[in-house]
């Protein structure tokens, strides 16, 4: 779980307007001002208990870096706790609840920004967080995939190791499906069991794109292999029915998508698609069965379908 739990925060973007000007800038003694309106006593006390706690530690270490401004582990340190310390601001105006909220997010860059340029143990994961940070600050002046890539190339450099960085990075190269391909074969290679999945997932997508599809298939046939726990598996099946559908290997694609239905057979999306392989292999009827089963559907994948006028033209 922790593996998706960085995913989904180095891929979250944050409703936070504008950029941050100096002058805009308050000591971080400030951070925990709220006007605390709308709420319970007790959820003031313990925000307020956790505020205190972590301003204390952004003193201990601010004041480590008094003593010695090339140690690396108290700049380190300080950011996390300012990492943490957004957890707990608790405003009612939520522009002002943003601008804090970027203030922290800029300081904390700034120190682990520091990190990097003291040939720190930390520069790999201080690479990483940095990027973390600018996905919870992206939103209407979103960083360049190039400006983005930077920090995860640094990290995995540093540590070649770092399956999830590579896993990240894998993910940002969306215009280089080369380049992605090298990245999720990283994350293979170093054998993360939960995203190891996900990586022969996208991988096989990337080869898709770029005709590869005996190699996309095997990728979705080794993703099979892993683990059967995991929370998209059904997908697996069902974008190795896609790719069985585009090369005309219409039976092996029914066998996918039934194994997709069988995952979540309330879904009656995948009804419609094996429908549509079944009615290429001359089954007329067990087309029209699928196709009734998703008759309710008005979207399939993103785009405007009329499944009835399908089945009026096929089934009547």
């Amino acid at each position: 779980m922790k593996y998706l739990l960085l995913i989904i925060i180095s891929t979250l973007s944050l409703s936070f307007y504008g950029q941050i000007k100096d002058e805009h800038k308050i000591p971080h003694k400030s951070y925990s001002d709220s006007l605390y309106e709308n709420t319970t006593s007790e959820t003031i006390a313990w925000l307020k208990a956790k505020s205190d706690t972590l301003n204390q530690l952004i003193d201990k270490y601010s004041k480590l870096i008094e003593q010695n401004s090339k140690d690396d582990k108290a700049y380190y340190m300080r950011a996390n706790a300012k990492e943490k310390l957004i957890g707990y601001l608790k405003e009612d105006n939520y522009t002002e609840h943003g601008k804090k909220v970027k203030i922290i997010c800029q300081d904390e860059i700034n120190d682990l920004t520091e990190v990097t340029k003291l040939n720190s143990k930390y520069a790999d994961t201080a690479y990483f967080k940095i990027y973390g940070v600018k996905q919870r600050m992206w939103i209407s002046n979103r960083d360049s995939a190039v400006k983005s890539t930077y920090y995860l190339e640094k990290a995995v450099a540093l540590n070649p190791k770092y399956t999830i960085a590579w896993f990240c990075l894998a993910n940002l190269y969306y215009n280089n499906d080369k380049r992605a391909i090298e990245c999720y074969t990283k994350v293979i290679e170093l054998k993360d069991t939960l995203l190891a999945i996900s990586a022969y997932q996208r991988r096989a997508q990337c080869k898709r794109n770029l005709k590869d599809y005996k190699g996309a298939l095997a990728d979705l046939t080794n993703a099979t292999k892993v683990h059967r726990v995991h929370f998209n598996f059904y997908n697996i099946y069902f974008d190795r029915g896609l790719i069985k559908y585009e090369i005309q290997d219409y039976k092996g694609a029914i066998e996918d998508y039934t194994k997709t239905i069988d995952l979540v057979p309330k879904n009656t999306t995948y009804y419609y698609y094996r429908g549509d392989a079944k009615l290429k292999v001359g089954d007329k009827q067990g087309a029209c069965l699928d196709w009734d089963k998703a008759k309710d559907k008005e979207m399939i994948d993103r785009k405007l379908v009329n499944v009835t006028d399908t089945i009026n033209k096929y089934c009547k």
